[in-house]
């Protein structure tokens, strides 16, 4: 099995079920094309194979406001190999405004002088307008002695992905829906993972993107 291989096995144990939970796949070859399935043209409000998918159609979802660090971000993921991710509300062309987690990977194919991505596309819209913050509040307020560790799980969220906290409730409770364990649960194992790294902030969201990509059930240390 290949390291991509591989590398796909894991994010899709972790992304379980992505077909009913929102999650699209892409892949942008060296050359500037771009493949969709068809959960993420839906995502983008598309009906698929609609539209050609190209970088230009992507950023022309995205706010003025969120444009430049988004380009940015995928500037930096088009320049070297390990993964990436970024996070941005975009409107859809069916004018829905959505928000979004993307999480992928760089790899060199050919003879290693050029460079391809594959991601996946995670919409986070209806778990940051409904459930997430609702399922969150009632774990937190549970029990105090989980409080501490949901609260640290989120912060990292934030800080890694930048996102917002209602996005960040969003992410652990959905993991927490499709693993099928308790969200304190969820937290505990992605801070045990993060000290088990003894990573200090620097190194957070590499050590996030390692964890999200090998999954939940994929030991900690190599």
């Amino acid at each position: 099995m290949t390291a991509r291989e591989r590398g796909e096995r894991s994010i899709l144990r972790f992304f379980a079920a992505g077909q009913q939970a929102g999650i699209g796949r892409f892949t942008a070859s060296p050359d500037g094309r771009w493949w969709w399935d068809d959960v993420t043209y839906r995502i983008f409000g598309y009906l698929p194979g609609e539209v050609w998918p190209s970088w230009n159609l992507i950023l022309g979802h995205i706010p003025a406001s969120e444009r430049q660090a988004v380009e940015a971000s995928h500037t930096a993921a088009c320049s070297r190999v390990g993964p990436f991710s970024w996070s941005h509300t975009m409107q859809a062309g069916d004018h829905t405004i959505r928000s979004v987690l993307v999480v992928g990977d760089t790899e060199p194919i050919d003879d290693g002088s050029r460079l391809e991505l594959s991601g996946y596309l995670l919409d986070l819209t209806d778990f940051r307008l409904d459930g997430a913050r609702a399922a969150a509040t009632a774990a937190v307020q549970s029990s105090a002695r989980y409080r501490a560790v949901i609260e640290q799980a989120k912060g990292a969220l934030m800080l890694a992905y930048h996102l917002d906290e209602d996005a960040a409730f969003a992410l652990l409770t959905w993991n927490s829906q499709q693993t099928n364990r308790k969200l304190h649960a969820v937290a505990a194992t992605l801070m045990a993972a993060i000290q088990a790294d003894g990573l200090p902030t620097a190194g957070l969201k590499v050590s996030l993107d390692r964890i999200m990509a090998r999954g939940p059930d994929t030991p900690i240390r190599s």
